[in-house]
């Protein structure tokens, strides 16, 4: 028997440590017991539950590796399922990841997750164990709505029941059951894609997806990038549907591009800078003379050079063109070399906001015009590539070295969508 102590409620995560292991030591099951390890002083009460999950994984395989084991059973019961499913449903989903938990789950480090219970309901798990002598211990926790599913659980779900006129559980339970039987008939159509699939050196060409439905390509993505988050998978279904091409930044420096019917993963070397590969949602990518550059958030930068025209220029100049979602810059007055790229706002960020009479902290300027902290984490910023000089971030003004004047020969159109 393998127990976590998640060390949230103190005492009564301690209680129910002790309550495990006397279970054990009743029926005279072998017991191993880990708990959590949080970095310096944070409180793990106050830890999301995918941070709580991760640590739980995380000691439950090294506990399994520890005795020799791959093989790991979970009490996991029906009312899991239908939460996990509502929760996922409402993160939007694809199908393919709406049925969780799986009966058997083998993880990408060879460990297998096992659960026998999953047509049983809580009360019916509860009712068996307590006829047959088997103590019940709640966790506390459940109790407290503080986390997304407890809410589900405690409000959602009883609310539902209540006002709906059919028996919720058991026709959740057949349409949850008939999901998954659809998912699994084209999980292995993706199967047979996947072997025949045209790759070379990392880049995949899409003419294998001719004719196929859209879920089966999406299937078949998720196997080629495991990691791939399913907001992105749809950003490049699109752009393969539509013949787009696609400029994508991921996470530690990488970039995927979708181009003339290929698509490839690559990694941008900037050096000379801060490491720009540690934000949680996206790195950097460099602004591509085709296509888009696309962020997790959906949203798009567009970078076009143009001819600069006399009548083009007085209406810039005029101010006819303001918008907080589009830059014109002077290219030729620019130090192009190493070309643009776009990385996330760090700490100490500034420039020389056009018509300024001096350099200027991002910090400031974002207080100054009321950018929330979660909006400042997303908003991309433009960098010159020779010396990572800011240009330009949308809802801010540009910087002054790329000032339009009557004498502009080349424009540089920014465009945040």
């Amino acid at each position: 028997m393998l127990h976590f102590n998640h060390a949230t409620r103190g005492s009564l995560s301690d209680g129910d440590e002790v309550f495990v292991e006397r279970m054990a030591m009743a029926f005279g099951i072998p017991i191993m017991v880990d708990r959590i390890e949080p970095d310096g002083a944070e409180d793990p009460g106050r830890f999301s539950e995918d941070r709580l999950r991760r640590h739980r994984l995380r000691a439950l395989h090294r506990m399994l590796k520890a005795s020799g084991m791959s093989m790991l059973l979970t009490a996991h019961h029906g009312d899991d399922r239908i939460e996990s499913f509502l929760m996922r449903l409402s993160m939007g989903a694809p199908p393919e990841s709406l049925l969780v938990p799986k009966a058997v789950h083998v993880m990408s480090n060879g460990c297998s997750h096992v659960r026998l219970l999953l047509r049983l309901s809580k009360v019916e798990l509860r009712k068996w164990m307590l006829e047959a002598g088997i103590p019940w211990r709640e966790d506390a926790s459940n109790a407290s709505n503080s986390y997304y599913r407890n809410r589900v659980r405690n409000q959602l779900l009883p609310l539902w029941r209540t006002g709906c006129p059919y028996e919720l559980d058991s026709n959740l339970a057949r349409s949850l059951q008939e999901i998954d039987e659809d998912s699994h008939c084209m999980e292995q159509q993706a199967d047979q894609v996947w072997n025949r699939l045209m790759m070379s050196d990392g880049r995949l060409d899409v003419s294998t997806f001719e004719g196929l439905p859209r879920p089966i390509i999406r299937r078949v993505l998720a196997r080629w990038i495991p990691d791939f988050p399913h907001r992105h998978r749809t950003i490049l279904l699109d752009a393969i549907e539509q013949h787009n091409d696609l400029h994508l930044p991921l996470s530690g420096g990488k970039v995927l591009e979708f181009r003339k019917g290929v698509i490839s993963i690559r990694a941008i070397p900037i050096t000379g800078f801060v490491d720009l590969s540690s934000s949680p949602d996206w790195g950097y990518a460099m602004v591509p003379g085709f296509g888009n550059v696309v962020f997790p958030d959906g949203r798009w930068l567009r970078c076009d050079v143009k001819e600069a025209e006399v009548e083009e220029l007085e209406k810039i100049l005029s101010g006819e063109y303001r918008c907080e979602d589009t830059v014109f810059l002077d290219k030729d007055t620019l130090e192009m070399g190493g070309g643009l790229y776009v990385s996330f706002w760090h700490p100490g960020d500034g420039y020389r906001p056009l018509g300024s009479p001096g350099w200027k902290k991002l910090q400031d300027q974002f207080v100054d015009r009321k950018i929330s902290a979660e909006m400042r984490r997303m908003l991309p910023v433009v960098r010159l590539g020779s010396s990572h000089a800011i240009l330009w971030v949308p809802g801010l003004p540009p910087s002054e070295s790329g000032r339009i004047t009557g004498h502009t020969k080349t424009l540089l159109k920014l465009t945040y969508t």
